[in-house]
């Protein structure tokens, strides 16, 4: 069997960087999840991938971060966190 040239690389791992999603789209998944749409519904409606969604949602768990975001937290601050 011939070997892959290609590596498989999983998309997202502890500290790794992820492609930036708009502040909007960040929102948007937290708040859907909320509503309890799930994963794979979240990244059609925003024409994300699935493994985005779950990498933000399991970033938010991590700084116990939930929906409705605090009225004082800006774009900055969540940035920061997730």
């Amino acid at each position: 069997m011939k070997a892959s040239r290609f590596t498989f690389r999983p998309f997202w791992h502890e500290g790794s960087l992820m492609k930036r999603l708009p502040m909007r789209k960040r929102r948007d998944v937290l708040r859907l999840s909320a509503e309890g749409v799930s994963t794979r519904k979240i990244g059609v409606s925003l024409t994300i991938g699935r493994t985005t969604v779950q990498a933000y949602l399991v970033r938010a768990a991590e700084v116990d971060l939930n929906w409705p975001l605090p009225p004082e937290m800006s774009d900055t601050d969540l940035e920061r966190l997730i």
